[in-house]
């Protein structure tokens, strides 16, 4: 896959090439470190289609002159990331702003005008974001065992995936699991679990065998990520408890940790959220329930979490099962951070940012890692208009790039 973004020049004709060659020059004065490849002004449709632009993650289309508004919805239906650049001098706006919506009416490209700071900024953000959706777009998320049987909305959906985020999507039946798990290194799976509870304190209810289950399932996912060349990974994990007397807590941990999107319960939504999101940032993130939601107040829990993401943390028993191995982490608190939710179908993707206030688990009756964080928005429309029951957060400000990924993908955002 490639990073590179492209700046296209698109003219008539009709014009005087000194005058083309000098919007040329100041723009690439403009851009200067930002593209990677430049082309030849452009003037004929037909060109637009000799054009090896298939690897680019963005296209910056310069539209130097009126009577282009072909060209530029040429250039758009090669499929790419596009953004206009325009500028207020040889009828340059006036066919920007009539191909537009030419392109898409309800999600036409964004268009900066002119050469300031503001729009550079704009071109900077839409640079990040174009390559942050060819990473996503580059990703096979491996659904072992199906979606848990109480996800009646986050249920997988291959052609919605495909379609709105290019994800592809892997099915792994458990049974090529448990073959995996039941054919593991067991000397192996012992040095690793003894390493393990080195790395934390533990309750007195975990033993030696728990850490070493735990490490079967990790190394058994870890067999198929390599085998069907996944990106990312969300596991049907409870029939571990019935199956296994065990849990995929500690593999999902451990695996984010090693910069891996491991997802839990088979919610394939929220496993492209945190691939999105950990794209965006470049960190890992932690996929969790809403515990409670009142005003600007939502708590986030869950039984697993990548160390990385925490102060401190320590071993515990899955709190539903109080079986396996858990994770109980201290996250920061004060940071800063955004959680992020896509609907079912990857038609909408719900953001927003706000501050943890509590970072430490409080309560022995929700899973073992607990946040309670206080949104910048009012987080009611969580509980209003729901979209599954799992949410996904890490730290940092992104709801800005998030907002972008959603508009080149033609994808609905909604703010919290």
């Amino acid at each position: 896959m490639d990073d590179k973004i492209a700046l296209v020049p698109l003219m008539s004709t009709l014009h005087d090439g000194g005058s083309v060659q000098e919007v040329i020059s100041k723009y690439r004065t403009w851009l200067s470190g930002l593209v990677d490849v430049e082309l030849q002004p452009v003037a004929e449709p037909g060109v637009i289609y000799t054009l090896d632009l298939k690897k680019l993650a963005g296209i910056l289309i310069l539209v130097i002159t009126g009577g282009t508004e072909k060209l530029i919805r040429s250039v758009a239906s090669l499929g790419k990331p596009v953004l206009v650049l325009a500028h207020e001098s040889m009828n340059s706006l006036p066919a920007a702003l009539e191909a537009l919506p030419a392109i898409d009416e309800l999600h036409p490209p964004s268009l900066a005008l002119g050469q300031n700071n503001v729009e550079l900024d704009k071109v900077r953000h839409f640079i990040k974001a174009s390559r942050t959706l060819a990473h996503i777009r580059n990703s096979r998320l491996g659904l072992i065992g199906g979606a848990s049987p109480w996800l009646i909305y986050s249920i997988p959906d291959k052609r919605s995936l495909f379609r709105n985020l290019g994800i592809k999507l892997v099915d792994i039946p458990m049974s090529e699991f448990k073959k995996e798990y039941s054919r593991s290194n067991k000397e192996l799976i012992k040095e690793l679990a003894e390493k393990a509870r080195l790395k934390a304190s533990a309750s007195d209810e975990i033993t030696l065998r728990d850490f070493m289950k735990s490490v079967g399932v990790y190394l058994a996912v870890k067999k198929l990520i390599e085998r069907h060349s996944l990106t990312a990974v969300t596991i049907r994990c409870f029939d571990f408890i019935s199956d296994l007397r065990a849990t995929g807590c500690y593999a999902v941990s451990i695996l984010n940790d090693e910069g891996f999107v491991a997802g839990c319960e088979g919610d394939v939504p929220a496993a492209a959220a945190m691939i999105t999101l950990a794209e965006a940032s470049g960190r890992p993130t932690f996929l969790a329930n809403p515990a409670v939601v009142k005003g600007h107040r939502i708590v986030l829990v869950h039984c697993t979490i990548s160390p990385v993401l925490t102060m401190r943390f320590k071993y515990r028993t899955h709190f539903e099962s109080r079986l396996g191995v858990a994770i109980s982490g201290e996250l920061k608190k004060d940071e800063r951070v955004t959680i992020a939710r896509y609907n079912k179908t990857l038609t909408l993707l719900r953001c927003g940012e706000g501050t943890i206030v509590k970072g430490e688990a409080w309560s022995e009756e929700l899973c073992r890692t607990q946040a309670e964080v206080r949104m910048d928005g009012d987080a009611e429309i969580i509980k209003e208009r729901p979209l599954g029951n799992h949410y996904v957060m890490t730290y940092g400000e992104h709801a800005d790039a998030l907002k972008e990924v959603a508009s080149l993908a033609g994808i609905d955002f909604e703010e919290i």
